[in-house]
């Protein structure tokens, strides 16, 4: 099967023109185009794609199963629709679900009145809104507590890769689980706060 993927074209009268790929919806308007025209035989091929903000090339990788495209070729990803969090953790590494289970266990037992969920494919704790969500990665397991809960615990979080509103807990590194029950309950006063 051949896929379409976009036309070659030119900035017209650019001092520096170069040939980009053009795959929006205006099939390059308003420009002159090149009698180019990109195509794929298979599905799980790399892809040319020019990065809207840059006159550079980037390559693209097609995942054969569910037709997604990624900057990095073979990116680990999830291709179906995940529906509970049983789904979730059993689709995981052997060795990272248990301590999944443990964190769900843990978050569980801190928010005793939320209601689990799947959200943007992720474990989620619900009650009103999102409180708190988790997320294994290949060499960490993600906490999604929010901005506010990382910026007062960053006296406990010395010892973990923290950004705006997550904390990464390393997998071959002992789960500090107390710390999670604290910002569980911790994120579920400020809703109830509200």
């Amino acid at each position: 099967m051949v896929h379409f993927v976009g036309a070659i074209i030119n900035r017209p009268r650019a001092a520096n023109s170069r040939p980009y790929v053009d795959a929006g919806a205006n099939g390059g308007r308003g420009r002159r185009a090149l009698r180019v025209l990109l195509y794929v035989d298979d599905v799980g091929a790399d892809v040319v794609k020019y990065h809207k903000n840059d006159w550079r090339w980037i390559t693209m990788w097609q995942c054969p199963k569910c037709g997604r495209e990624f900057k990095n070729t073979n990116q680990s990803h999830y291709c179906g629709k995940i529906e509970t969090i049983d789904a979730y953790i059993s689709d995981q590494p052997d060795e990272v679900r248990p301590i999944l289970q443990k964190i769900r266990e843990t978050i569980r037992a801190a928010l005793p009145e939320a209601t689990e969920k799947i959200a943007w494919s992720m474990p989620y704790f619900w009650q009103g809104e999102n409180i708190i969500s988790f997320a294994a990665h290949k060499k960490h397991i993600s906490i999604y507590p929010g901005e506010r809960a990382v910026s007062d615990f960053a006296d406990r979080l010395t010892d973990y890769k923290t950004s705006k509103g997550t904390i990464q807990f390393p997998i071959e590194a002992p789960i500090d689980y107390g710390l999670i029950a604290d910002l569980s309950r911790y994120c579920v006063s400020q809703v109830t706060q509200k």
